[in-house]
């Protein structure tokens, strides 16, 4: 009797992951409430030792563990208030989660039901784009139709890019894999509607960056005869035309340039114009950054301290809004409360999926790789794992891709259910 409860409370935690997959795309709202009902099923369900042994010698326990040990004895030194430091805890609790959501994955089918729903959660998104352009449509927080303008349907443009981009790779992925023609031509047709909805239908510079960079990553690694550098030309051919047709993507890339020379030349004499800019936020945030973790560069300032040193340098009001929160970048944000030993946790964090990648068959290689190269860019320009909507994405999709990976490293002639922790239809 006990044991069919366990199971079933197992399976319903395995269904509320498959709708967290469809949610946290759409609505942060029902994650939040999918993510409790996982955790509490998670818990009834038991069986704590063996869900321990299917995830101690995962390469990406080990590094999620000590980041969120550091956020742990970061509070032992951080001068935040209570409170600061327990939403720090409950952020950082994602790295917590990969590891549960592993327990939950164990099983191909489970997989292959995840990725679906985060498919489908993106192709509702994409329809909407388009639909958007004609369309006044009462979910989009964007109601300006026409072509070349953003038309961001889901929380916010930076968001809505990043997941785009890995669906473009999704796409691309299915549309080699599958051998019917017509198959190949509707994955092909959605993976380049998706890719002009990122490059002519959003606002997202760093959503331009994740695209390319995740592009090439896979481009390079799913080929690896001479035809590599034909397909990268005509890749960069491809990627040129589209660049030069978007008059949305030539402005925003344009005024990265222009405010960082408005941000470098401006002189320092107490004005904030120079700041008021997205680049220019950016770099005073950075240079702030870089400075605390000069004075002190071993074990940072603690668990929420940057709030406070932020509130110290950006006084104005204006300002200390969007400076005082994170600094746009992950890297540099653990850098200030954690010192270079949080910076290389971070980078841990990256180099045991990139360990197990390089292992992989070539198709799937190409597909984490890719990922990591959108969540590398995120993480350099925006806060992937404190931004509610991106830490869901890197923390669920990161427990997708790691689901079958062992200590051991895998060979490219892994079964057909080892190598389904990648989308197999």
């Amino acid at each position: 009797m006990y044991a069919a409860l366990q199971h079933r409370a197992n399976q319903s935690a395995q269904i509320f992951l498959v709708g967290i997959f469809f949610c946290f795309p759409i609505s942060l709202a029902a994650t939040n409430i999918l993510m409790a009902l996982m955790l509490v099923t998670w818990l009834l369900a038991g069986q704590f030792k063996a869900r321990w042994h299917s995830v101690k010698s995962n390469p990406i326990t080990l590094p999620a563990l000590l980041l969120y040990g550091l956020v742990i004895a970061g509070t032992t030194y951080s001068t935040a208030s209570g409170a600061e430091m327990l939403q720090h805890l409950n952020k950082y609790s994602k790295f917590l989660f990969v590891l549960l959501a592993i327990t939950l994955l164990q099983d191909p089918a489970w997989r292959q039901r995840c990725w679906r729903a985060f498919g489908v959660a993106m192709l509702f998104t994409l329809v909407s784009v388009y639909a958007n352009i004609w369309f006044d449509l009462p979910w989009s927080v964007t109601h300006n139709q026409g072509w070349g303008v953003d038309h961001t349907v889901f929380k916010d443009y930076i968001s809505q890019g990043i997941m785009m981009s890995l669906f473009v790779l999704f796409c691309i992925h299915q549309c080699l894999r599958v051998s019917p023609l017509l198959q190949r031509i509707l994955w092909g047709a959605l993976a380049l509607l998706a890719l002009v909805s990122i490059t002519h239908l959003a606002a997202g510079r760093t959503a331009y960056v994740a695209l390319f960079l995740s592009l090439s990553i896979y481009g390079i690694t799913r080929i690896t005869s001479r035809k590599k550098w034909l397909f990268m030309g005509l890749s960069g051919v491809l990627v040129a035309l589209l660049i030069s047709s978007s008059s949305t993507f030539s402005r925003r890339v344009q005024l990265v340039f222009t405010e960082a020379q408005i941000f470098l030349s401006s002189p320092k004499d107490g004005s904030i114009q120079h700041m008021m800019t997205s680049t220019g936020a950016r770099l005073a945030m950075w240079q702030l950054s870089v400075e605390q973790i000069k004075q002190r560069p071993l074990i940072g300032t603690g668990t929420g301290s940057y709030r406070h040193i932020a509130k110290q340098t950006f006084t104005d009001p204006a300002l200390c809004s969007g400076f005082c929160v994170h600094p746009h970048n992950q890297f540099l944000f653990f850098g200030v409360e954690y010192g270079l030993l949080g910076i290389a946790a971070y980078l841990f964090y990256f180099y045991r999926p990139y360990r197990f990648a390089r292992a992989l068959g070539t198709p799937h290689k190409g597909l984490l790789l890719g990922f990591l190269g959108i969540f590398f860019v995120d993480s350099m320009v925006h806060g992937a794992l404190w931004l509610a909507v991106e830490s869901h994405f890197f923390t669920f999709m990161m427990a997708l891709f790691m689901a079958t990976a062992t200590a051991s490293k895998p060979t490219t002639t892994q079964s057909p259910q080892a190598a389904c922790s990648m989308p197999c239809g």
